[in-house]
């Protein structure tokens, strides 16, 4: 065979349908079928791809929905405000780690601990609050409530937090708690942002709103509102697309951060505490602040009503420093007082834990130690601090 023929050869392609076949000369001839194979096997590359994706995409959503995120859906109607869906499971992984089956009010309960609390000898304790008194981070029976529980003899602790309440919340569904649960303390867990900004806030649920002379409560039924319930029943059908919005979300991106340098906004300059004047607290700071005591107890009685405050703790300064309060703090503690509410704070018993016990209150192993929500230690520290005054209270 000469050596043409032996180029000729070593170039042809052979298919099922035809050949294509370069010469030496490098011409290319293009013989029937070719064409039609090529499309198929491109078809078939595009099919595989998609099938590869989907079989991923449905294994990692398992994997996050059993290790990471399952956020069931959140009801707006129910006796004791939003909540999630009753008897579902909530996995929380991102910042410590818990399985948690909420009852059957949507709230971190046993099953049954609402309807069936024991008899007429039983005390019943209600906690409101929000994401610090929900407890995703740790097991049930490592949460504050529970442990309470355990330390009272014959009452019965009922878990009614919710991440994102207020104090607005509380207010709101003042009339149903009071009346379904007839409770013997009521303790609200806050901050206090719970007070201002999330109290009147208008993507919440609920928030207060300047009414005349006075405040009054308003019910969000916007557009808005009715897009974050969307967003949120997404997130709890695909856990893998709302664990990736939550971890992008968490970095802190805003829309500051894709503005062009000369658009953004000026950073504040660092003022040193020798030189830091404090200024006046807003007069409509302290109308909202005294309009929600007032309202707290008109609904509650100041004899029903317990304030259990976080406090915020920083690391390494709470290890030298004690944190001062600010004049919001300052004023809403007074005002507490001068109403004859009981106010219980987490500052003493957080910094034992940091000095001398040398683990901080919050934060877990998978977050910022020292930072974040209540950890195994924190919520023994809360348990330990509503046990001794309950018990004063003959609770």
């Amino acid at each position: 065979m000469s050596t043409k023929a032996q180029k000729a050869k070593f170039f042809a392609i052979q298919t099922n349908h035809g050949s294509i076949v370069r010469p030496p000369n490098g011409d290319t001839v293009s013989l029937p079928g070719v064409s039609a194979l090529l499309t198929q096997q491109m078809y078939r590359i595009l099919l595989r791809s998609a099938a590869a994706l989907i079989v991923a995409a449905v294994f990692w959503n398992l994997v996050i929905s059993l290790t990471t995120l399952r956020l069931p859906k959140i009801e707006r109607d129910g006796p004791f405000g939003p909540h999630y869906q009753p008897n579902s499971l909530h996995v929380h992984g991102s910042e410590g780690f818990a399985w948690i089956r909420h009852d059957e009010f949507g709230f971190n309960n046993p099953s049954g601990a609402i309807a069936n609390r024991g008899n007429e000898s039983e005390r019943t304790i209600v906690v409101l609050g929000d994401s610090f008194t929900e407890a995703l981070q740790v097991p049930r029976p490592l949460n504050f409530c529970s442990l309470l529980e355990d330390q009272l003899e014959s009452s019965t602790v009922i878990n009614l937090g919710m991440s994102g309440r207020s104090m607005c919340d509380a207010l709101m569904f003042s009339d149903s708690l009071r009346e379904r649960l007839e409770p013997d303390r009521v303790i609200v867990q806050c901050r206090i942002d719970d007070w201002l900004e999330d109290a009147t806030n208008p993507v919440k649920d609920f928030f207060i709103t300047p009414s005349d002379s006075e405040f009054s409560i308003v019910s969000n039924d916007s557009e808005t509102q009715a897009l974050k319930l969307k967003k949120d029943q997404f997130i709890s059908i695909a856990p893998f697309i709302g664990w990736s919005y939550l971890r992008i979300r968490s970095l802190g991106l805003s829309k500051n951060s894709f503005l062009p340098g000369n658009l953004k906004p000026k950073k504040k300059v660092a003022v040193s505490k020798e030189t830091t004047v404090r200024p006046e607290i807003a007069p409509e700071f302290k109308n909202l602040i005294d309009w929600q005591i007032s309202e707290l107890i008109d609904r509650y009685g100041n004899q029903l009503l317990t304030i259990l405050y976080i406090d915020e703790i920083s690391i390494p300064a709470g290890l030298t420093e004690t944190p001062a309060d600010s004049p919001l703090e300052s004023y809403l503690f007074a005002a507490c007082q001068e109403a004859g509410i009981d106010v219980l704070r987490t500052r003493e018993a957080f910094l034992d834990a940091l000095r001398n016990e040398h683990s901080p209150p919050t934060g877990f192993a998978n977050s910022v130690p020292g930072r974040g929500h209540l950890n195994r230690i924190g919520h023994q520290k809360v348990s330990a601090l509503l046990s001794r005054y309950l018990k004063t209270l003959n609770l």
